[in-house]
């Protein structure tokens, strides 16, 4: 798919040289609020009273099977995200895909770069599952 990507990086504390692996992640959703029974619509609409924004992280999905990305992996993650921002007026919190009740009904918008490096204007962007 033209607007099909993933996310592949690690990230090393400058200070202490850990180092947090982040092979399991695949991209970054925002909710849309589209399902109101959804663990993650529920958490985003407490959140926002504190300026929160809920991103959702997704893993890999192997058929069936989802596996819940780590929550701890999430939380420094969005500690990361929230050094480069003004925490004065927002903050971010990644939560795990699995909160997600029923893929077949949401329709969260995956965060994507297409084009974030050319040099020319960016033209309509395609719909991710088509028209």
């Amino acid at each position: 798919m033209e607007n099909a990507q993933s996310l592949q990086f690690d990230l090393q504390c400058s200070k202490c040289g850990h180092l947090e692996k982040y092979d399991d992640l695949m991209g970054l959703m925002h909710c849309t609020g589209c399902l109101p029974e959804c663990k993650v619509d529920i958490m985003q609409r407490q959140l926002e009273l504190e300026r929160t924004w809920v991103m959702v992280a997704f893993g890999f999905l192997l058929g069936q099977e989802t596996k819940p990305l780590d929550f701890r992996k999430l939380d420094i993650l969005s500690d990361y995200f929230n050094q480069r921002r003004d925490t004065r007026r927002s903050r971010i919190k990644l939560v795990s895909f699995d909160l997600i009740p029923d893929w077949s009904r949401c329709k969260g918008d995956f965060i994507h770069d297409i084009g974030m490096l050319s040099q020319e204007a960016p033209g309509e962007r395609k719909s991710l599952l088509g028209s």
